[in-house]
């Protein structure tokens, strides 16, 4: 039987470590996701380990990994993020 992983969305560091899984599992890399938004991959790299906050990466990657904004990043809700 497999083990269930559970990540703490909370704990940014978890956060961060299913992002990137989730990515990896939609073929998704940092790189093809800063081409896309035309901002650079440590830009991107930032947002997903919580280093930086940007409405339109933060969105793109929910779409990528079919989730809502607020179940990544649950500390959003209610606060205005800047680019």
């Amino acid at each position: 039987m497999k083990k269930m992983l559970t990540f703490d969305m909370s704990d940014p560091v978890e956060r961060a470590d299913l992002i990137k899984i989730k990515l990896r599992n939609a073929g998704v890399t940092t790189s093809v996701l800063a081409e896309t938004l035309e901002l650079s991959q440590a830009f991107v790299g930032d947002v997903i380990n919580s280093r930086r906050a940007s409405t339109r990466v933060q969105t793109l990657i929910a779409e990528q990994i079919g989730e809502q904004v607020d179940e990544i990043w649950p500390t959003r809700r209610g606060r205005a993020i800047r680019m």
